[in-house]
């Protein structure tokens, strides 16, 4: 994996700077298309853009995440938000009851 690109891409998310962070997300998934940090980021990068057409290929990319990491909450939360917002509420609803089971499993000692 292309570590850097992951990182500079989640700096430019972190500065709402969501084109640019697509590419390097875009990049960093051509590079390791089995890396989930590539795959979320690139998800987040066009979800954040706010177009319907975008946020279907966000949408495929989180599926990605979620078929790399089954067991991620955040990756299952990331998919379930962009299904809302694809107004798909009865799938979502699977993957927040998911990520439900996963939180109650695995809780986080962070949170």
């Amino acid at each position: 994996m292309d570590s850097a690109r992951v990182n500079y891409g989640q700096f430019l998310l972190e500065n709402n700077d969501f084109k640019q962070a697509a590419e390097q997300f875009a990049t960093a998934e051509q590079l390791a298309p089995t890396s989930v940090l590539a795959q979320t980021g690139l998800g987040l990068a066009l979800f954040q853009q706010d177009d319907d057409k975008i946020i279907n290929q966000a949408l495929t990319h989180f599926q990605r995440a979620v078929e790399l990491a089954t067991q991620d909450k955040n990756t299952n939360l990331n998919l379930a938000v962009c299904l809302v917002r694809l107004d798909r509420k009865e799938e979502a609803k699977l993957y927040f009851q998911k990520t439900s089971q996963i939180t109650r499993k695995k809780p986080n000692v962070a949170e």
